[in-house]
């Protein structure tokens, strides 16, 4: 079984790619907050890449900006590649998410328990050409 689920913030803006068959990939980093450590300091986050295959005519994107706080559901995949610089062997985990959920923006405060009106909850629809469930909003 490969599930993978997460909840952290976006460290930049969502980055889109095309491809001639039209199909669009988003690609996005979230910030999981690790707590503290014993003596009360921050320790630092865990930095998560994250990918999701848009399905035509998506709004998605606007949404997935730099600070935003989501929820994603997927799998874990290892990905590989030869460093053209070095040919070193090098690979990264990355979560190939099937469900974004838009949570709100890092301003809005957790201890109300309120969400923006601007990041409404997206569900999964549809399949998309990898076979796995997308999201349409």
């Amino acid at each position: 079984m490969n599930n993978y689920s997460a909840i952290g913030h976006l460290g930049s803006d969502a980055q889109t790619r095309y491809f001639e068959s039209g199909k669009a990939i988003v690609e996005f980093s979230i910030a999981i907050d690790q707590g503290k450590d014993p003596q009360g300091n921050d320790r630092p986050p865990t930095w998560v890449p994250v990918k999701h295959w848009l399905r035509d005519g998506s709004r998605l994107p606007e949404f997935l900006t730099k600070g935003a706080h989501v929820g994603i559901s997927g799998r874990l995949e290892q990905e590989r590649w030869q460093d053209r610089e070095t040919g070193a062997q090098r690979s990264k985990l990355v979560c190939i998410a099937s469900r974004i959920d838009l949570l709100g923006s890092k301003s809005d405060t957790p201890s109300t328990g309120t969400q923006s009106p601007a990041y409404p909850a997206v569900a999964p629809t549809g399949t998309g050409w990898d076979g796995g469930p997308n999201v349409e909003f």
